[in-house]
């Protein structure tokens, strides 16, 4: 019988390591999260929907801030943001200034914070 490869009997032993350890040490690494999203609604105080005001989350400890504007039915998303404690503002001409917090952002986290803005009059 005609050997295929020809490995000196002293590797021969290796090759069946080489491959597990070839198939099994390389697998990817998957990138731990570090972030978490805040999102939620405004509305006015007779349960309408406020879109177009403005939310912007505040982080405590770095003083980060993120802002961004309320969709046509009044939903704010702000993903990807650093865990840690956030204070959450939201405001729009012609109403009172609506602040809620300070929250605990953890890790993989969808925190709502939902506001309800009272008119300035």
């Amino acid at each position: 019988m005609k050997r295929i490869l020809d490995i000196p009997a002293r590797f021969a032993h290796s090759i069946p390591v080489c491959l597990l350890f070839m198939y099994f040490g390389v697998q990817p690494g998957y990138p731990q999260a570090t972030t978490g999203t805040i999102l939620g609604t405004v509305s006015d105080s007779s349960g309408s929907v406020v879109p177009g005001a403005t939310v912007t989350a505040t982080h405590l400890e770095t003083s980060l801030t993120r802002t961004t504007v309320t969709d046509g039915l009044g939903r704010y998303t702000l993903p990807q943001m650093p865990i840690g404690r956030y204070t959450v503002k939201s405001e729009l001409r012609g109403f009172k200034t609506a602040v809620s917090g300070p929250f605990e952002l953890v890790v993989d986290q969808k925190l709502r914070s939902d506001f309800v803005l009272p008119s300035e009059r």
